[in-house]
């Protein structure tokens, strides 16, 4: 019996220390992707401008992506979004029949490039725009 108590206070002292918190508030660095962009080439073409779409990426992990439909009104779809590792971008659609998308990234500067597979052969660029 005094055993087990003693094992308990043990445990209850390694989760206090576990669990405790500094002080510091450390803020993660905002991804580079956060921001409005247009996609401006697939696969190294130029993207005329009725074929145009838009991502949206907010810093609270929520974004839309805008574009044009067969009658030419520019229609959203809002979606979640998260850096598995570096490179790796996972969009989840709330609109289950959209579904959740895998996407491989780069960002460049001015140039976000999104692509289905690891070796970008075939790609998306998308040009940071200002609101």
């Amino acid at each position: 019996m005094r055993n087990s108590a003693n094992i308990m206070c043990v445990l209850v002292v390694m989760g206090m220390t576990l669990l405790s918190c500094d002080g510091v508030y450390r803020e993660e660095p905002l991804p580079a992707i956060v921001g409005r962009w247009s996609l401006v080439e697939q696969d190294g073409l130029p993207v005329p401008g009725g074929y145009v779409d838009y991502y949206d990426f907010f810093d609270n992990g929520e974004g839309l992506f805008s574009h044009y439909d067969f009658y030419g009104r520019l229609v959203s779809d809002p979606f979640v979004w998260e850096i598995r590792r570096y490179g790796e971008l996972c969009i989840r659609y709330m609109d289950y029949g959209i579904g959740t998308y895998f996407y491989y990234f780069d960002c460049d500067g001015p140039y976000l490039y999104l692509s289905g597979y690891p070796d970008f052969y075939y790609y998306d660029t998308y040009a940071r725009i200002s609101r």
